[in-house]
């Protein structure tokens, strides 16, 4: 009567819709694990396993707080291994999609964080993930809101959480939303484009969306690049000209800057510039792994020239 054969037994039970009894000989494999293993089996994989599999048990007799204890558990003590990681997040995920009390789930929930001060980002994620597929976004928001607050960065949290503002249409809260991300995500540009689409009606408000790109990182390449191109999509070709010799300037060892300095000049009327532009990216000795490219983009920027100078 070993710990590993009666796992074995557990999960046969569990293969074949024994619940009860699984849960008893789950029950019995993971206090002896605890107790022989080191650090009581955390990290190990094999505690993860037994608790996963508790957990589907519990589900499929209804409790769901056993269930959610037990996939919870299997999360805590899951090992380095990214696959165990997620096949315990799912089993949460599943526990709570399957549960028919989870409305008095969340209250015991909700009253123990009121009485002790304690809750789980986790547990509060899964939860909102359920309501959102529920259609309740309501309860969503709330405890995608309660996750937000308690845990670390999670870009996923954040999308599903804009989700439910634009179900409910909260358009201050999901602009709020999308500016808190922000300081976590300084170069996703399509944060900055999604915010200003959202103040489509404001155009001061846009303008500060776009211009917060550079504001972000000043000295950054990429930033000063993003922005030119919002403003080659504007049509503001004298303003795509300023950003694009910033990016040539803080990438000088790079010609990328002035493909886009030199296209941007002959779109603004630059024309002058735009020769000089040229002559500096022909006679710039570029490292090896860009000659073929330059001297092909050469000849490319200097037909448009040509074609708008005629």
């Amino acid at each position: 009567w070993t710990e590993g054969n009666v796992a074995a037994l557990a999960h046969e039970c569990v293969y074949c819709q024994l619940d009860e009894a699984a849960i008893a000989y789950f029950d019995f494999a993971i206090k002896e694990n605890q107790r022989t293993q080191p650090n009581q089996g955390i990290g190990s994989g094999t505690l993860s396993y037994y608790y996963y599999e508790l957990a589907l048990a519990h589900s499929r007799l209804g409790h769901t707080a056993e269930a959610v204890d037990a996939a919870s558990a299997a999360i805590v003590s899951w090992g380095a291994d990214d696959q165990n990681r997620t096949d315990a997040l799912n089993r949460l995920n599943q526990v709570f999609a399957q549960a028919q009390d989870l409305d008095a789930y969340v209250a015991t929930v909700d009253a123990k964080a009121t009485a002790t001060g304690e809750d789980s980002p986790i547990i509060r994620k899964a939860v909102g993930v359920t309501y959102l597929g529920r259609e309740n976004f309501a309860e969503a928001a709330r405890n995608l809101e309660i996750a937000l607050e308690l845990g670390s960065f999670d870009a996923d949290l954040y999308d599903q959480l804009l989700t439910c503002y634009d179900r409910l249409e909260r358009t201050e809260q999901a602009i709020d939303l999308l500016l808190a991300r922000l300081d976590f995500e300084r170069h996703n540009f399509a944060l900055y484009a999604q915010l200003a689409n959202r103040l489509a009606s404001d155009p001061a408000a846009v303008e500060r969306a776009y211009t917060s790109i550079v504001e972000a990182s000043p000295n950054e390449a990429e930033n000063h690049q993003a922005l030119a191109q919002v403003r080659e999509g504007q049509g503001a070709w004298p303003e795509a000209v300023e950003h694009w010799e910033q990016v040539a300037e803080l990438r000088s060892l790079e010609p990328n800057g002035l493909y886009g300095l030199i296209h941007a000049q002959i779109q603004a009327g630059q024309l002058t510039d735009a020769r000089e532009s040229l002559e500096t990216l022909s006679e710039t000795e570029w490292n090896g792994r860009f000659e073929d490219e330059v001297r092909s983009k050469v000849d490319e920027l200097r037909r448009e020239l040509e074609m708008a100078m005629q």
